[in-house]
């Protein structure tokens, strides 16, 4: 459940954070299709949980940060769970493919549901 949202600006346009508790429930584009409407949640400008992924994204834009520690609020099935997991893991500037994914999430047969 959100808690808290905040609006910041970006070099990809204006994005909606939201927190659920002490996480990161997640981060959209305003006005782009899928983005849930968070009209209405409280005010995160001083939320900690928000106050540290602005920070982060914007370090990470400025081209100075490249791992993101901020706490996420994940919600699905323990393999969606895994796969997020692994995703956390590809170092900055490589990429997976879905084999590999799947294959860090435990299912090596799974490519498609990982991808």
């Amino acid at each position: 459940m959100i808690t808290h949202t905040v609006t910041m600006d970006s070099p990809l346009g204006a994005m909606r954070l939201a927190a659920a508790g002490d996480a990161l429930a997640g981060i959209w584009f305003r006005g782009h299709a899928g983005t849930p409407d968070l009209d209405g949640a409280p005010d995160g400008a001083r939320h900690p949980v928000l106050v540290a992924a602005r920070r982060q994204l914007r370090e990470w834009f400025d081209g100075e940060r490249r791992r993101f520690d901020v706490p996420l609020a994940t919600t699905g099935t323990p393999f969606q769970r895994r796969v997020w997991a692994a995703l956390q893991e590809i170092p900055f500037g490589e990429t997976w493919s879905y084999t590999e994914l799947a294959r860090r999430a435990g299912r090596p047969a799974a490519m498609r549901a990982a991808g």
